[in-house]
Order: structure tokens, then sequence, then C-alpha cells
């Protein structure tokens, strides 16, 4: 047992002795401290908020069966149907995540975590938020490992947990393989408006597609316009769908559907003449997300 009023024998050993708080004895004021502090650590640490495994076989074209996988949209979307509603120990203030992630080669792709203290996710949220990482892959194609710590958590009992991804424009961008569709070209219309939606009508370079091409929606793929100087006039946009064929006096053409739309009603007119190149986006897999809150200190 140990000697009365040796400095913090619970840092030492974990706990008191047991003989020193025996039930009906009188305790001295530092074995009531040392039991508070025990306490105290005990409601301070970390646990397990959640956990998500799929197949941890690497694929790099189609689907395995309970795999997770998908296009690095330049987009937020959410790879989790959510959110979700967990419990917690109250008074826990941040979470630490992990994943384990596959990423084609050197390409970089973004997650982003809501919680109710970030208000869910964001389409605006950005690389640099305290709930938001960055993966970036290291040319093997296989798993690695990314983390976050100091993501905001609800400090009551329960939280909703919300997962997102989307991808970064590869640099330098890379072109769509040659095929019986046209991978660059004149834009002849943007229509949407200001919607979310917005269809880039492709000339008729390729009256077949997409029946006999890639369905540029289920194949990864984003628009890039560009001026004559090859200046930008609007950041990427994922083809989310392929539009109908319209038959015109230049033949039949083919619609794309894009997200983003457009990001004011004039922009339609700016962009018509400019060329406009189909160019490849990140894929990713994922094997694991895992959660837990993190010590109080």
């Amino acid at each position: 047992m140990s000697a009365l009023g040796t400095p913090e024998a619970a840092a030492t050993f974990g706990a008191l002795d047991s003989a020193r708080i025996a039930d009906g004895e009188p305790l001295d004021s530092w074995s009531l401290r040392a039991m508070a502090r025990s306490s105290n650590l005990l409601v301070s640490q970390g646990e397990p908020a959640l956990s998500f495994v799929w197949s941890a076989e690497l694929i790099e074209t189609g689907e395995v069966p309970g795999g997770l996988s998908g296009f690095g949209h330049l987009h937020w979307v959410e790879f989790l149907p959510g959110p979700f509603t967990i419990t917690k120990r109250a008074g826990m203030e941040t979470y630490s995540v992990n994943v384990i992630l596959a990423i084609s080669g050197t390409d970089a792709a973004e997650i982003q975590v809501g919680t109710n203290a970030t208000s869910g996710l964001s389409s605006r949220a950005v690389f640099g938020a305290n709930n938001v990482f960055e993966c970036v892959g290291n040319g093997s194609n296989g798993w690695q490992e990314f983390s976050l710590d100091g993501i905001p958590a609800d400090i009551s009992s329960s939280d909703r947990i919300s997962f997102a991804i989307r991808g970064r424009s590869p640099i330098p961008v890379r072109v769509a393989p040659s095929g019986a569709y046209p991978t660059s070209g004149t834009v002849d219309q943007v229509t949407g408006g200001t919607s979310e939606i917005s269809g880039l009508r492709q000339w008729s370079q390729a009256p077949n597609w997409p029946t006999a091409s890639p369905n540029l929606a289920t194949t990864g793929h984003a628009i890039k316009i560009e001026d004559s100087a090859g200046r930008d006039l609007w950041s990427p946009r994922s083809v989310i769908a392929m539009g109908r064929e319209t038959v015109s006096g230049s033949g039949v053409t083919n619609d794309l559907v894009l997200y983003p739309g457009l990001d004011y009603a004039a922009q339609s007119r700016e962009l018509h003449g400019a060329n406009y190149s189909v160019i490849e986006i990140p894929r990713w897999q994922i094997c694991n997300v895992a959660m837990w809150t993190e010590d109080r200190i």
C-alpha cells in the first residue's frame, strides 16, 4: 500500500490502492482529490464513434461486390448515405477521422466531414477548413492512410455525421483518349441559365455517340473550356449524364449534362465559340472510414 501523502499515486499506478479507499473508512483530502482526478480522466478519454469497412480488393475498372469506389467529381458528392446519428460521451469537443483510400496515380481528392458543429456539409468548403483534408496519391495506386484531427463535434451526447468527397483536376490535365467521341472541339451552345444543370452541345463529329462510345457520365470525365489564348473561362465541370440527340441543319448533335451549371445567365453567350476539351478526373476506392472522439484536455 502506498504511503499516505505519496504524490500522484494514481498517475503512477493508474488507480488508487484499494486499501486506501476501503468502504466505511475515513479518507484524507489527497485520496479524495485523486479519486476525483481519476473520474475526470475517465470521462475525458476519447472513444470510437463509428467505423465502416468495405472490400479491400483493389480494382482499376468496374466494380467489386462489397466495394466502395467512384470518381473524384469536381464538386462535393456524399459517398455515404447520411447523415448518421451517433451517440457519444457529452462534453467531447472534437473528432479524429482516418480513411484508407486508393487513388489513381498522383491524383488528389478532398474529403469533408460534416457534423452538427460544422452545420453539416457545405458546397463551399475548401481545403484548409477544420473539417476538410486532402488525399494525394503516391503513384502506387495502392492503399494509403489519410487522417484529420480536431474536427468540431457537437458537445451534447449525440451528433449527426456526414462524409463527402471531391476530386481535384489533375495538373497537368489529362485529355481523354481519342475514340469515336470527340475529345476537343468548339462550343456550340451551353444551356441551363443559372440552374445547376447545363448542357454542352457537341458538333456532329460523333453521330453514333453515345451508343458506340464510352459513356462520359460513367467513366469519369469533366469538361474544360478555354479561350483562344488558353485561359480558363470557367472551372471544369463534371459530366453527370448524356443528353438527348438533336437533329439540326449541321447534322446530329449530342448534349452533355454538366454540374455545376452556369455561374450566371450571360455566361452562355461568353462560352459560345470557345474551345472545349474532355478531361479525365481521378478515380478513388475506399476500404475503411473510422472516426473517434478525441481526448478532452
